[in-house]
């Protein structure tokens, strides 16, 4: 995904829960598949999951912007920017690829966040933006070891910063006419077809006078 515009290092070395793995030398794998929560630790319980999944999900319903969570064990020596760049390379989240998307990445061992921000949507998430909702919501309730309640929190203001956003992938056809995106498809298309048919029609015709020759 292309243009994408990422935040500051949470400057905090936070201690998570014992459970986190420690940090290693080797690149984290990138899951194959993903989910508006992503969870690879049990720092959520199920239900505070399901309740974020549901706000995120109505999000994606209202203008197709894309809010990802992704906690994981650890990063290593790699970092959660450079990680969560590979991840949002590998996914490619967002819809039809108008970067509509925001991955917001824990390194639990590390105490470490990272929120990345599509192209589309960077405009509603300024880098400004970001820095001012992590240090009002997420950094004092992490320190606090609240966990859940600094995610839902940040959570909660990056909605409400987005829910405005027309990110909503341009539609082709409304009712029975087309959009001007529609129109500019089809231009497309036609001088495609033209361009091979003009010169489908000129190698027919010198087929042909090699043939009378």
């Amino acid at each position: 995904m292309k243009a994408l515009i990422a935040s500051l290092l949470l400057g905090l070395a936070i201690s998570f829960r014992p459970h986190a793995a420690a940090a290693t030398e080797q690149r984290l794998p990138i899951p194959e598949t993903y989910s508006l929560v992503n969870d690879y630790i049990g720092m959520l319980t199920p239900e505070q999951a399901q309740a974020l999944a549901l706000k995120l999900r109505a999000l994606e319903n209202h203008n197709a912007t894309q809010i990802i969570l992704l906690i994981v064990p650890t990063t290593g020596s790699e970092g959660i920017d450079a990680y969560s760049l590979r991840v949002v390379e590998a996914w490619n989240p967002g819809h039809n690829g108008e970067s509509t998307a925001v991955l917001f990445a824990i390194d639990a061992a590390q105490g470490r966040y990272f929120i990345r921000t599509g192209g589309a949507i960077a405009g509603a998430l300024p880098d400004v933006l970001v820095r001012r909702i992590a240090t009002r919501h997420l950094i004092p309730h992490f320190q606090r070891q609240a966990w859940y309640e600094g995610i839902d929190a940040t959570v909660d203001a990056m909605i409400e910063a987005t829910w405005k956003e027309e990110t909503a992938p341009p539609d082709w056809v409304t009712g029975w006419r087309l959009t001007p995106r529609g129109w500019a498809g089809i231009s497309l298309i036609a001088l495609a077809f033209g361009y091979t048919g003009f010169h489908l029609t000129k190698w027919w015709r010198a087929a042909r006078r090699r043939q009378v020759a």
